[in-house]
C-alpha cells in the first residue's frame, strides 16, 4: 500500500450504488478505475439538479488489469 495522501482506488460493480460511489470519489478528486460486467466508455450519474460524468472505461476482462490499487470498493450483490 502506498503512503501517499492520494491513494489509488478501484470500483467493482458500477450499477446504481457503484456509480454513486464512483461519482462521489470523482467529485472528491479520486476518480476510480472501473471494473464491471458490461463495458461503458464512462459512467453518468443523473440526479435532481444535475449530473456527474465519471470517465471510464469500465473494464470487463480481469486479464486487462495492469496495476495494483490501494483501495477497492466492491458494489456487487
Amino acid at each position: 500500500m502506498t503512503t501517499s495522501e492520494h491513494p489509488t482506488v478501484a470500483l467493482i460493480g458500477p450499477g446504481a450504488i457503484g456509480t454513486t460511489v464512483a461519482a462521489a470519489l470523482h467529485e472528491a478528486g479520486r476518480t476510480p478505475k472501473l471494473y464491471g460486467r458490461t463495458a461503458h466508455e464512462r459512467l453518468e450519474l443523473r440526479f435532481d439538479g444535475g449530473h456527474i460524468v465519471v470517465p471510464g472505461p469500465v473494464q470487463t476482462n480481469p486479464a486487462d488489469v495492469d496495476s495494483t490499487v490501494d483501495l477497492v470498493f466492491v458494489a456487487e450483490i
